[in-house]
């Protein structure tokens, strides 16, 4: 949620320096360059390393603040030695307790068991003294690039190379579930592309761990994590324990949803709340086709199979699902339901837990703890 939201400035900013440099350019420099359009993009935005930030982390110079959210504060940054350019998030000053920072190992922990190319790596972790206290970072790559639906409608993609990003993505998700991790927080934001085109998945920050203790989760039963548009029928209900792969692959079929038609599949008006509660409880989403009438209805069985309400009627893997992308790209038929099926028994109190989530006019966004 943190490195989504300053790419834009960026790369506004770094057009006109790229527009002279050679092609022949390598990777890093590429990522350097990017990385301080980003860096002065964070300093006009007036979120440039404050009096109470570092200027050094390990062995990574700090250049810039680019994020603050509930558990940490990212910062983009340089390594001392190698000029590798890295994201560095450190626990937030002020969450002194055990379980803020058993939280922020485990999302240490998370992201040591993923290995994929297309997936944001870590590359090393430790403890600084910073604000007072011993705290916990960790550096990952930085991925220069804008999301998923920025970079398709700026690039004005073809259906067919947003569903080649897509089946990539699948790929990721399909990784992390193998790596016993949920995501749970699927959205365009968490997915970033890289130069040439290479979709990255982000953001682990409220994933947990599918084995082992259940207070592994950091979580509570009714406590809703994630973004509601794109969140599962029971992952809304905050039903924790109800949670599996085929909760992501819901988010994931959302994302391709707007991906190819423009917009999000129930209508969301943020002066009616109301109305976005009811097309939710009703979960009837406009047919992708009637969104985009260009629509083949390979790539809609795709998007409905995804979104089914009932888990069980879902794609059973991210796997199955890249599987069945692959197929449309090679003109072959693809293997998901025709149509999506109405709210089951297990998805009717979607309504009450929204009206609960929302009761007072809130954001369309639940805060990540």
């Amino acid at each position: 949620m943190y490195l989504g939201r300053v790419w834009g400035e960026a790369w506004a900013m770094v057009a006109e320096r790229a527009a002279g440099v050679s092609e022949a350019r390598d990777e890093q420099e590429r990522a350097l360059e990017m990385a301080r359009g980003q860096a002065e993009a964070a300093r006009r935005r007036g979120s440039q390393r404050g009096p109470v930030d570092p200027t050094r982390i390990g062995e990574y110079e700090i250049v810039a603040r680019i994020g603050t959210g509930g558990m940490g504060i990212v910062y983009l940054a340089e390594h001392a030695q190698t000029r590798k350019v890295a994201a560095v998030k450190v626990l937030r000053p002020g969450l002194e307790s055990a379980s803020a920072a058993r939280r922020f190992e485990q999302e240490i922990d998370i992201l040591r068991r993923l290995d994929h190319p297309n997936i944001a790596r870590i590359y090393e972790a430790g403890t600084t003294e910073h604000a007072g206290a011993e705290r916990a970072w960790y550096a990952m790559e930085y991925v220069a690039g804008r999301h998923v639906i920025r970079h398709s409608e700026i690039n004005s993609l073809a259906v067919e190379r947003r569903l080649s990003m897509m089946g990539m993505v699948c790929g990721a998700l399909a990784h992390a579930h193998e790596s016993g991790v949920l995501h749970r927080d699927i959205k365009p934001h968490n997915i970033l592309v890289e130069l040439p085109g290479t979709p990255k998945l982000m953001d682990f920050g409220v994933a947990r761990l599918t084995q082992g203790d259940k207070t592994t989760m950091h979580t509570q039963i009714g406590q809703v994590l994630g973004t509601v548009q794109y969140m599962s029928p029971e992952q809304i209900r905050g039903n924790h324990d109800e949670l599996d792969a085929r909760s992501d692959i819901y988010a994931l079929g959302v994302v391709l949803y707007e991906l190819c038609c423009g917009r999000l599949p129930y209508p969301h008006d943020a002066r009616d709340t109301p109305a976005l509660l009811r097309a939710m409880r009703e979960g009837n989403p406009t047919p992708p086709r009637e969104a985009n009438p260009e629509l083949s209805q390979q790539v809609e069985r795709v998007i409905l199979t995804a979104m089914t309400g009932d888990p069980a009627g879902r794609y059973p893997s991210a796997q199955a699902m890249g599987d069945d992308i692959a197929r449309m790209l090679r003109g072959e038929r693809v293997q998901g339901v025709p149509t999506i099926e109405g709210p089951s028994k297990k998805s009717r109190g979607l309504g009450a837990s929204l009206s609960r989530l929302f009761g007072r006019g809130g954001s369309s966004d639940a805060a990540p703890g």
